[in-house]
């Protein structure tokens, strides 16, 4: 963090630097970024910035804490419009949309965040994200908290099981629609909604506390529902038991002798992503040319 003299810095030489180093860094990254760029797009000389911060690393971790700061603010009011005391992965869903939708709309916090998330230096990676982290224990906790405490969670849930979940994933889910090759599965290359509830759909399964219908004979069939309806099935296909939906597809992509299976939907390890799949891109039949 910045040394005492960094608050005795003119507000605009202050703007310039941290300017420079956010495009530099964002660009960049910790490794390969430059200070000497960013001294001289700062227009400021190079051991100045010794003065305001203890080393390159310290400046990365400030800036960090500056665009989370940025991202938290927003986060925050979109907290307090979504309603968090509604159902909590439905909540969560729509969380994840407003959080994908602000890095859409903001290339270059998208940029530093790429940056921090895939950072090669170790001890820069522990320091830039040991600030990010920070950030986001302190606005997700309260909401996982708060949910188990209504009852949106089951009692013996482990919450530090899902907070170190959500920490891992939402920052690759909020970046692999716009960077290719992250997402090798479902192919979350569109930042569109429904490319993000699948996720969120495995959690609800195991840390949503049981509703009373739970113990009817229908649960499964609504579940393999959900799974289909987030896999993006037709209208008509949600009417019908998941496995009539499944062997239908089977027998009209095996039967026409056009199909072919890419690699990334072998090897799956659970029926409902089986199931998944099926309905998914990932299976498609081959034009005859």
């Amino acid at each position: 963090m910045p040394t005492v003299t960094w608050a005795r810095v003119d507000p605009a030489r202050r703007a310039a630097i941290v300017e420079a180093a956010e495009a530099e860094f964002g660009a960049h990254g910790f490794s390969n970024g430059s200070l000497n760029v960013i001294a001289r797009r700062a227009r400021v000389a190079k051991g100045s910035l010794f003065q305001y911060f203890a080393d390159k690393r310290d400046l990365y971790a400030y800036i960090a804490d500056i665009g989370s700061q940025r991202v938290r603010s927003y986060m925050e009011n979109l907290i307090r419009e979504l309603d968090p005391s509604r159902p909590f992965f439905e909540f969560l869903t729509d969380l994840l949309d407003g959080w994908v939708a602000y890095y859409a709309e903001h290339p270059r916090e998208r940029a530093l965040h790429a940056a921090a998330t895939l950072e090669v230096d170790t001890d820069a990676r522990i320091s830039v994200r040991s600030v990010i982290h920070r950030h986001y224990l302190e606005v997700l906790r309260p909401l996982v908290r708060d949910a188990q405490n209504r009852g949106h969670l089951r009692a013996d849930a482990d919450i530090d099981v899902l907070l170190s979940l959500l920490l891992l994933l939402f920052p690759h889910l909020a970046l692999a629609p716009y960077m290719r090759g992250l997402d090798p599965v479902l192919g979350s290359t569109n930042p569109r909604p429904s490319s993000r509830r699948w996720p969120c759909a495995g959690w609800s399964r195991s840390w949503r506390r049981p509703s009373p219908r739970d113990s009817s004979p229908n649960l499964r069939r609504s579940h393999d529902t959900d799974t289909l309806r987030l896999a993006g099935c037709r209208r008509s296909q949600l009417e019908q038991p998941a496995v009539e939906v499944v062997r239908r597809r089977q027998r009209q992509i095996l039967g026409s002798g056009r199909h072919r299976l890419l690699p990334r939907a072998r090897g799956l390890g659970s029926a409902d992503r089986h199931r998944t799949r099926l309905c998914h891109p990932a299976v498609r039949p081959v034009r005859r040319r």
